[in-house]
């Protein structure tokens, strides 16, 4: 009771699309930050990684995982780097200000 037998379950395909170079400079208070101008930042910096995201792995979506997990939770449950940004989110940056560090250079 309680247990699926093998062939009842389908694979998990596991995905991830994040921007972590994009937020390596981000203060704590970021995390309360809930200024319009930050809000929409965060939108817009969203929309362009998962662009970038959907151009390196639109093939694979429905048919297997670009997110392999079974290294994450090793060594004492150290968080691994992500990929390095794609094209669109290193334009993304290049253009955008982060209003949080303008704010706090100002």
């Amino acid at each position: 009771a309680g247990r699926l037998p093998h062939g009842e379950y389908r694979d998990i395909r596991m995905h991830r699309i994040d921007a972590d170079e994009a937020f390596k400079d981000l203060s704590a208070s970021s995390k309360v930050n809930a200024e319009w101008a930050f809000l929409t930042y965060l939108r817009d910096l969203g929309r362009t990684a998962a662009s970038d995201w959907l151009e390196e792995n639109y093939d694979a979506v429905g048919k297997h995982a670009t997110l392999d997990l079974s290294g994450e939770l090793d060594d004492g449950f150290k968080p691994m780097r992500g990929p390095a940004p794609g094209r669109r989110v290193k334009e993304f940056l290049a253009v955008r200000k982060n209003p949080e560090a303008e704010r706090r250079r100002a």
